[in-house]
């Protein structure tokens, strides 16, 4: 199972200036509910430790979050999953799939990868390389890179099933979820949860307007971008990626 979960911040909590803007009235909480686990959730020691002597260093935003969630602006994280929700729902040959199962090889990989192409400083032609046979992955990551420590989210499709994996390379004992993981759900759940998330938050916001025409303006132009992404798949050339990734395999066998 998964779920896209929020909670917006009490209208009476948000500062003047945030009144004024559609995106700083979404500012609250969310987190993704993985399985029995929850993602973007701060451990009780995290928020004792972040209140009592580390203020402003696990997270960007300060002081400690009222919920033990992100504590950011929802809008952000509708935004970011409307980002690579097109991606995450083409689905990923098998033998390029056959990769991704196996979690250690594939890290293995994107690290002595990322290394060889930094090797020559003053060629980026590997980066280049590197970028050709990744760059398909990378669409499939959920951004998370406004907050210190948030897990490296990828969503990505093998035949009717969707995979969310998650990895915290830094500081997983903030969270409480695993320090990594993966959760399987069928792709017509996929797609009730995001549309379930859709639907509330843009619900919830409407009553939050009401009465403000220029956001309301704001809230129609926002209207419809679920749709239209699931309605519009995305491509990739899958014979180009294959190429490219054994290009980058076989350079790295090569220095082995």
């Amino acid at each position: 199972m998964i779920r896209f979960c929020f909670q917006l911040r009490p209208p009476e909590e948000l500062t003047e200036k945030a009144l004024e803007y559609w995106y700083f009235l979404t500012d609250g909480w969310y987190w993704i509910e993985a399985g029995e686990q929850e993602l973007f959730r701060w451990t009780d020691t995290t928020l004792a430790a972040w209140q009592t002597e580390a203020e402003g260093e696990i997270c960007e935003s300060a002081p400690p979050p009222a919920r033990p969630y992100a504590d950011y602006y929802v809008a952000r994280f509708w935004q970011d999953l409307l980002q690579c929700v097109r991606q995450a729902l083409l689905p990923v040959p098998d033998d390029i799939a056959a990769l991704l199962w196996d979690r250690g090889s594939w890290e293995m990989f994107l690290q002595r990868s990322a290394a060889w192409a930094e090797e020559p400083e003053d060629d980026l032609s590997r980066w280049e390389r590197r970028n050709e046979a990744l760059q398909w992955w990378w669409w499939r990551q959920l951004d998370s890179g406004h907050f210190t420590a948030a897990p490296k989210i990828t969503l990505w499709r093998q035949g009717e099933q969707v995979i969310l994996d998650w990895h915290h390379s830094h500081n997983p004992e903030f969270f409480t979820a695993s320090p990594s993981g993966r959760v399987v759900a069928d792709v017509s759940s996929f797609r009730q949860a995001l549309l379930a998330f859709d639907e509330a938050f843009l619900t919830q916001m409407a009553v939050r307007i009401v009465g403000r025409s220029a956001l309301e303006k704001s809230h129609a132009a926002e209207a419809g971008l679920l749709m239209n992404a699931l309605t519009h798949p995305w491509e990739e050339d899958w014979a180009a990626i294959r190429l490219a990734l054994e290009d980058v395999r076989n350079a790295l066998g090569a220095v082995q």
